[in-house]
């Protein structure tokens, strides 16, 4: 009997939220699509899958091992996490190598946003990790302690943008920068350019500078130009997909104050109430 009661409470929600009839394209890849959709869905909108990211393991990942052991071997004085795929991927690794998590824990561990500081929580139990004030990687320079001299292990992406880095460097810090992951275009899901004719899009959506990059890619394959984007809404999660976006072309319209998905979808209810 829950359910049923469940459902119609669901859809009595759905009925009022302004983004019920939106149509929009998610970008992320597949495989991590899902939460996003769910929440889009049970809003009455209209999720149209349009991967434009994969992400994938190393094919070689000597060097991310490496830099593991090192830094279980005390060689570093912080650990910066930059994405929840960052977690996964080490995660992956440090059972490979059979180093318990709790090893990695007790690590000083930075993190960028809460949900990459709650998968270190999930899958290392990690507990003291530093948050910046703002959920951005440029402020991760800022962090109490991360001073001169400091030596920090940076694993990434290997599309992450070059700014944490130089900010770093530039105060000091020694940084050891290696790739988790490989993060490469995808294809799949709809075709956007008969949508686009059809005036059957409404709103685009991005988690990251990766995914502004395999959208253009993937523009550019189909023929679409930025013109046929004119009349859509953008949105970006984070300062710099917001910059990529804009270095794009992109007119953004929509960027949430946190990254949460929540506080996302929060953010666009809003946006579109006060079109109504």
């Amino acid at each position: 009997m829950i359910f049923p009661r469940l459902s119609a409470s669901l859809s009595r929600f759905s009925n009022r939220s302004a983004l019920r009839g939106k149509r929009v394209v998610i970008t992320r890849a597949a495989a991590q699509s899902d939460t996003l959709l769910r929440l889009l869905a049970g809003r009455g909108a209209t999720p149209i899958l349009y991967p434009c990211i994969a992400i994938l393991p190393l094919e070689d990942p000597a060097p991310l091992d490496a830099a593991i052991l090192d830094a279980v071997a005390g060689h570093f004085d912080a650990v910066i996490l930059t994405s929840a795929n960052t977690v996964e991927h080490l995660h992956v690794r440090l059972k490979l190598l059979g180093i318990p998590p709790f090893v990695f824990s007790s690590l000083r561990i930075a993190a960028i946003g809460e949900a990459t500081a709650r998968r270190a929580t999930d899958l290392w139990g990690a507990s003291s990790i530093l948050l910046p004030e703002r959920p951005e990687s440029a402020s991760l320079d800022a962090i109490p302690g991360l001073d001169s001299g400091a030596r920090v292990l940076l694993p990434q992406s290997s599309a992450a943008r070059p700014a944490l880095c130089e900010a770093l460097a530039a105060r000091g810090v020694a940084v050891r920068a290696v790739t988790a992951y490989r993060t490469v275009s995808a294809t799949g899901g709809v075709r956007l350019a008969p949508l686009l004719a059809a005036r059957r899009v409404d709103l685009v959506t991005f988690a990251s500078p990766s995914a502004v990059a395999g959208f253009i890619q993937r523009l550019q394959a189909e023929g679409i130009t930025l013109g046929q984007l004119a009349r859509l809404d953008i949105t970006c999660i984070g300062l710099s997909t917001r910059r990529a976006a804009l270095d794009a072309g992109l007119a953004v319209s929509i960027v949430p104050p946190d990254p949460a998905l929540d506080q996302w979808i929060a953010s666009l209810e809003e946006f579109y109430h006060a079109r109504k």
